[in-house]
């Protein structure tokens, strides 16, 4: 129990300091090793109310208690921190991640290697399917000169022309999404028709 010095412990019993020396004196009040009362014993011999001796436990208890407050509140503030990294840093995972492709999304297909180019009208099985030729190399037909046609190509003379990639006046040739260009120029020959066409008018307007 806590033990008080005998001026403290005259001051919480309201009495003077030689009040509590002639008890000590006359064998009514006794003091520790350290010269110190004991709150009980004044309680015991009428020197200290009840109220009054609970007054140095709740100070003891306060003592003890604001060290323990004080480190908690520092623990309270570090967790505090800890948590707005962690915060943070669940924010910065959770964006890197929207940023990266979903497993689900679609990839873009690859085209398959071309195989042999085949003759405009040439025929792949029993299918009747038609290969479409690209590139500007076309062989010939059994005529001199003359690219075989199927019912929806009409022939074209190789020797003069080829198909290309689609020109930017977008002439596609019989629908086989390429252009029919020259072979010496690479130009597209719908396009010089075109463009001759359109000399001949702008000379008839001046005119």
């Amino acid at each position: 129990m806590p033990h008080l010095p005998i001026a403290a412990a005259a001051r919480l019993c309201g009495c003077h300091r030689s009040t509590l020396q002639r008890a000590i004196r006359a064998g009514r009040l006794h003091l520790n090793a350290n010269h110190q009362l004991d709150t009980e014993e004044l309680t015991r011999a009428g020197y200290l109310h009840t109220a009054a001796a609970q007054q140095p436990h709740a100070a003891a208890a306060r003592s003890t208690l604001g060290p323990l407050l004080r480190d908690m509140h520092r623990t309270l503030e570090r967790l505090a921190e800890v948590l707005d990294a962690l915060t943070q840093t669940l924010r910065q995972m959770q964006q890197e991640r929207s940023m990266l492709p979903t497993a689900g999304a679609q990839q873009p297909h690859l085209m398959p290697q071309e195989g042999p180019q085949q003759p405009l009208g040439a025929t792949q099985g029993s299918t009747g399917t038609h290969t479409r030729p690209r590139g500007r190399t076309q062989p010939k037909g059994a005529h001199e000169g003359m690219q075989q046609g199927d019912n929806e190509t009409p022939a074209f003379d190789t020797t003069r022309f080829t198909l290309g990639r689609l020109c930017p006046r977008g002439h596609d040739y019989q629908r086989t999404g390429q252009t029919l260009r020259k072979r010496h120029s690479g130009t597209c020959a719908a396009c010089e028709r075109e463009q001759q066409r359109e000399r001949r008018a702008r000379k008839r307007q001046g005119g």
